[in-house]
């Protein structure tokens, strides 16, 4: 299964039971404080068509005030953390409860909110440059995504499938998290369901080579040899290291009789076994490549 990461997201998969919840210790916990998580956003997006303006109930706004403790414990001030554009997405939620729902400090103190005011506006006009504010809009596909791809590390299929749903009706050309909600798809056997993100992955970036391998893995599992080996050709032709590639085509080649070109296949995927330092992997093709020379 070929998904892809952004901001570090391997990284910190692999120590999901340490990096963002305090004082847990179990992947478990931790991929459940996630669906929670998950389930709050969620039920904020999902009242909120657009995001563009948003309303928090008082609950969400304590949940949320929760989550943003765990986050600020978990992530500080690393920007590449694979969770600092949730921290980011949910400080924005808690404003927009709290600006609807507090007294201002225009209201409450007029004329040291006009102080205030002033010298920010001085300051703002001695900055050479200016940073453009993210916004709720800007933030949740992200942070959906990140969430997915966490949660696909954790096991957690269906709730993988879930935040890269919401990620998609959030941002539609998110080639990203159509290949990835593809191959969560197909982690639950769900073929031809996952071709049809792949295919829609291919369409939006046709110089991804993940979608590529993804479908043709899926063809090979749905018995469509030819068509495995010509998505492992494109993906091979777009990256040439994928071990998988190579074994995955070798295999539909073998099933159509064509053991030199697969022998061939399998020896190329070794050699970058070897390489990468994939043992347990080198044992297992040579294995398979002596088996092929005795067949012939």
């Amino acid at each position: 299964m070929q998904i892809i990461a952004e901001h570090k997201l391997i990284e910190f998969a692999q120590t999901i039971s340490q990096e963002f919840v305090e004082a847990t210790s179990h992947p478990e916990a931790a991929a459940q404080w996630l669906i929670d998580l998950l389930n709050l956003l969620a039920g904020i997006v999902n009242r909120n068509e657009d995001l563009s303006r948003v309303v928090v109930t008082g609950a969400e706004h304590q949940q949320l005030l929760a989550v943003l403790e765990d986050l600020i414990w978990g992530v500080g001030q690393d920007e590449d953390h694979p969770l600092s554009d949730t921290m980011a997405l949910v400080g924005l939620l808690i404003k927009a409860y709290e600006d609807a729902h507090f007294p201002k400090l225009a209201d409450l103190y007029p004329e040291l909110a006009k102080k205030i005011k002033a010298e920010l506006a001085n300051e703002g006009s001695n900055r050479k440059t200016s940073t453009v504010e993210r916004t709720e809009t800007d933030l949740a596909p992200a942070v959906f995504f990140s969430v997915g791809f966490i949660l696909s590390e954790a096991g957690k299929i269906e709730e993988t499938i879930c935040a890269y749903d919401l990620a998609l009706r959030l941002k539609s050309d998110y080639a990203e998290a159509y290949n990835n909600r593809g191959a969560a798809k197909k982690a639950l056997g769900q073929y031809k369901a996952a071709i049809a993100d792949f295919d829609k992955t291919i369409h939006l970036n046709p110089n991804l080579a993940e979608p590529y391998t993804n479908r043709g893995t899926a063809m090979l599992e749905l018995g469509e040899y030819k068509k495995a080996i010509a998505d492992h050709d494109k993906a091979i032709a777009l990256k040439p290291d994928y071990v998988v590639t190579y074994i995955n085509r070798g295999t539909a080649k073998y099933v159509l009789d064509k053991c030199e070109e697969a022998r061939a296949d399998f020896q190329t995927a070794l050699e970058l076994a070897k390489r990468f330092g994939e043992a347990a992997l080198k044992v297992d093709l040579e294995q398979w490549i002596q088996n092929l020379s005795g067949m012939e």
